[in-house]
């Protein structure tokens, strides 16, 4: 089998990475062929470009990237219609992947996609627009399915991807880090986490090193901690360097998930990191702020009462959201005491998110969402029908 991966943002490139590897499982001789980051470089992707090109955020920041973004996807094509697929596999990135698709809207191959757009929030119109040129969708999410079958798009929830890492998070890994082997004696960890784009950390990490440098005079104790990605990692270790704090910067999924299990508190940027942080019990304030603009857009367009998962899952707000206007320096950091002092407060979150993580399995015992979802592309290749979740009880 030939399957062509594109992953165009470090989250997927964390997703298509552990997908391909059951893949390899799966079938010994497979060639792949692609665009991607470096863990999809460890499972044997030469990736034709560098993932960094496409990491641009906001609605009105990416017009100026426009003819560049333009002229990679019609050299990403080429190399597709070269290689010969049997199936096109995109991993989230919508903004690329489904333009990638639709040139391909009449191609012999399998085109799948991974992680769908939030059709429910804004842009409805996508599940349909999705149908006429794709051939099967994995959603990561239990309530979405019936937006794109009811289209007559074969979609499948696989489980959420973060299920897959949970086993990481063990605290051991992360202590025999820190300096000298010691530990962290009775400190405190915090975690701050200010995205995987450089427009991210730019607009954030100021406000979060603000409020750091006050919880730290509140508290000499505290060690704060920066997971970060390789898209980023130059700008925010010298960023954390001219703050003066404590801290450590760490990359890489183990040391990440194991640095989440010792956190006491969180300061992260809107995203999947707040679902991950969520899902081991830290408590995490969630913030975002983009070009006013782009936030004037977006807040006329989406449609849902929450940006964090942990919230849109439970149906009310258990991580608090400080999002454009509401971001400040003052409001994060009395979410940022109450997390790390009310130990009532931090009760009522622990329990509140107990249930989260069962909404999230792989829906096949015994099969991670990967598992599931390279059982299924094998089968798009070699022939077999694959009904999906057309013809299931949405509900179910």
């Amino acid at each position: 089998m030939k399957i062509y991966i594109i992953a165009g943002e470090v989250s997927g490139d964390q997703i298509a990475a552990r997908f391909l590897a059951s893949l390899k499982q799966r079938d010994p001789n497979l060639e792949v062929r692609g665009i991607g980051g470096s863990l999809l470089a460890e499972q044997g992707l030469a990736s034709q470009f560098d993932i960094k090109e496409f990491a641009i955020m906001g609605l009105v920041e990416v017009l100026r990237h426009v003819p560049r973004l333009k002229r990679r996807m019609r050299q990403i094509a080429e190399d597709v219609r070269a290689f010969q697929p049997d199936v096109l596999l995109t991993v989230d990135s919508p903004g690329l992947s489904l333009r990638i698709h639709k040139m391909f809207e009449n191609a012999p191959f399998k085109k799948v996609h991974f992680v769908a757009p939030t059709v429910w929030a804004w842009k409805p119109w996508r599940a349909k627009q999705m149908a006429g040129y794709l051939d099967h969708l994995f959603v990561i999410l239990p309530f979405e399915p019936p937006y794109f079958t009811v289209h007559g798009l074969a979609t499948d929830f696989v489980g959420h991807p973060i299920t897959e890492l949970l086993s990481y998070a063990t605290p051991e890994l992360f202590l025999e880090t820190l300096a000298g082997g010691e530990g962290q004696g009775e400190s405190r960890t915090v975690i701050i986490a200010p995205g995987s784009r450089k427009g991210e950390v730019s607009k954030l990490l100021p406000d979060f090193l603000t409020v750091a440098k006050q919880l730290h005079a509140d508290d000499p104790s505290l060690r704060f901690v920066v997971p970060t990605v390789e898209t980023v990692e130059p700008m925010v270790r010298a960023m954390m360097a001219e703050a003066g704090l404590p801290h450590e910067v760490i990359v890489g999924q183990a040391l990440r998930w194991s640095a989440f299990k010792v956190a006491d508190l969180a300061l992260v940027a809107s995203g999947t990191i707040a679902l991950e942080l969520g899902l081991v019990g830290t408590p995490t304030v969630v913030a975002y702020r983009v070009n006013p603009l782009t936030a004037r857009i977006v807040r006329a367009l989406v449609k849902v009462e929450f940006a964090s998962l942990i919230n849109l899952l439970n149906k009310r707000a258990i991580q608090p959201e400080l999002l454009q206007w509401d971001f400040t320096p003052e409001a994060l950091l009395e979410q940022a005491r109450r997390f790390l002092y009310d130990q009532d407060a931090i009760a009522e979150y622990r329990e509140a998110i107990t249930q989260t993580a069962a909404m999230l399995e792989a829906p096949e015992a015994g099969k991670s969402p990967s598992d599931m979802a390279a059982d299924i592309v094998l089968d798009m290749a070699s022939g077999d029908d694959v009904t999906a979740a057309l013809d299931k009880d949405p509900a179910s």
